[in-house]
């Protein structure tokens, strides 16, 4: 039981002060991706519970490398075991280290800004816009800016898909006005 929890807990690390970020927003953020047992924020850190470890490995693969909410790149890995955890995996040994899983590079994301957006609209319907027509690439995240009502960000899964999108969507007539599409140039890390 506590090695099955110590895979499906993600600590978040490096969040800046000046960040808000909430319990509400990080599950509303992060539900697209499994069932979440529990969210806890803490000063320049949180930690996620998913239901299943399958769901936490793949949001430790996508935000190894990728902007959380689009505001910063945050130190994302399993959340060490709590001491009761710690305590009996450890027992009857006297040597040895624990050691962390190997972690996995993530999926990159190809975000695409869009501006020009109404007042009023939420994330899902600039995700119903984005994926109108049957020929347009499905996205794997939309939100719209904090800062920015008339600006949102929709992300693919592939640079082709991020392309794509922009050629489709560029121009495009949203609740009678158009809307422009941009690439977001993403800098890479290499390892």
């Amino acid at each position: 039981m506590a090695n099955d929890r110590a895979r499906t807990r993600l600590y978040f690390g490096h969040v800046r002060e000046s960040e808000i970020l909430n319990s509400n927003s990080i599950h509303k953020y992060l539900s697209s991706y499994g069932q979440i047992v529990e969210v806890k924020v803490g000063y320049n850190f949180f930690f996620v519970e998913f239901e299943e470890a399958s769901d936490a490995d793949d949001v430790l693969r996508v935000f190894q490398d990728t902007p959380f909410m689009g505001l910063q790149q945050l130190a994302v890995q399993f959340a060490r075991p709590m001491n009761r955890e710690m305590e009996a995996k450890t027992r009857g040994r006297t040597r040895g280290r624990l050691r962390s899983p190997p972690m996995r590079r993530p999926a990159p994301r190809f975000p695409v800004t869009i501006q020009g957006l109404p007042r009023g609209i939420c994330w899902q319907d600039l995700k119903d816009f984005a994926r109108r027509e049957r020929s347009d690439p499905l996205p794997v995240f939309c939100d719209i800016s904090q800062n920015d009502h008339n600006k949102g960000f929709i992300e693919y899964s592939s640079l082709e898909e991020a392309a794509n999108a922009v050629r489709s969507l560029n121009g495009r007539v949203f609740h009678e006005g158009r809307v422009k599409a941009t690439m977001v140039k993403v800098c890479r890390h290499k390892s």
